[in-house]
């Protein structure tokens, strides 16, 4: 969080994330497997730590690259090898939902390309209704929106790109 050298993050697998029918986005974690070294760092005694999360969000920006955001850890386990005090595991669990809202931030937003918007390349077919050839047709200022458990895109259809 701090520096590379903090705490080093594993994870046996890839985070799943999925839309709900209110809009809502949802990225879950599991098989996290993080190792917090001693000497002064966010948990200074040391930890190794096995953790799962799910972190819910919503889509707040509608542009052709959505930003999902309003992020809040809705489920959190977690497990040490060692017995920690009440104080040390609510110490860890404020580092581990930092650490979990983190990673929903990144694999949501940072992790994939932008999503792919649909084009095409019109041919001399298209001159016949005043398009000339190599015109890119597509969406026009499209928005994205989370509906009914799928990504929505939506806009206007015409010349992306004039010819090209």
């Amino acid at each position: 969080i701090v520096a590379p050298d903090m705490i080093q993050v594993e994870s046996a697998l890839p985070a799943v994330a999925t839309t709900s029918a209110d809009g809502g986005v949802t990225v879950m974690f599991g098989g996290v497997e993080m190792t917090i070294p001693s000497g002064g760092g966010v948990f200074p005694t040391g930890v190794h730590v096995r953790m799962a999360a799910t972190v819910r969000g919503t889509v707040t920006t509608e542009a052709a690259d959505p930003t999902i955001g309003s992020l809040a850890v809705t489920e959190l386990a977690f497990g040490t090898d060692e017995d920690l005090s009440v104080a040390d595991r609510a110490s860890l669990r404020e580092v581990l939902v930092l650490m979990a809202w983190h990673m929903a931030s990144f694999a949501l937003n940072d992790a994939g390309p932008a999503l792919p918007i649909g084009s095409i390349a019109t041919t001399t077919d298209f001159e016949a209704y005043g398009v000339t050839p190599n015109t890119v047709l597509g969406t026009l200022s499209p928005s994205v929106s989370a509906i009914d458990g799928r990504f929505a895109l939506e806009g206007a259809f015409g010349i992306v790109a004039p010819d090209m």
